[in-house]
């Protein structure tokens, strides 16, 4: 069994304290880099999202505006395929339904919960 002397414990515990340091800075330093990616991430996402949203293409709007023109183009099918043939039925008719027949329909929207 070897015994130490008093300078070599002295150096051991320097030792002991000079690498808790370091460990203590990479320690530090990783955590910083990690928060500090982390934070940037955050960042560029909500300014990407901003940015779009400002620019119009809000994507929950779009959904939205698509449902709209599929429902407004089938009402517009609808109104102008009715409308010609009430117009050709009513032609050998009275001329007095035919106008009231050229008019379009009012579109209706509906909501469910």
């Amino acid at each position: 069994m070897s015994h130490l002397g008093e300078p070599e414990i002295a150096r051991a515990r320097v030792e002991g304290r000079r690498r808790l340091a370091r460990r203590q800075r990479r320690t530090r330093k990783i955590r910083k880099s990690v928060i500090a990616g982390s934070v940037a991430a955050f960042a560029t996402a909500w300014v990407a999202i901003g940015v779009q949203l400002a620019a119009g293409h809000d994507p929950a709007l779009a959904q939205k505006a698509r449902s709209a023109a599929k429902t407004a183009s089938v009402h517009k099918r609808s109104s102008t395929t009715g409308s010609s043939a009430t117009t050709q039925s009513s032609g050998s008719s009275s001329s007095g339904s035919s106008s009231a027949a050229s008019q379009p329909l009012a579109p209706v929207t509906t909501s469910q919960s």
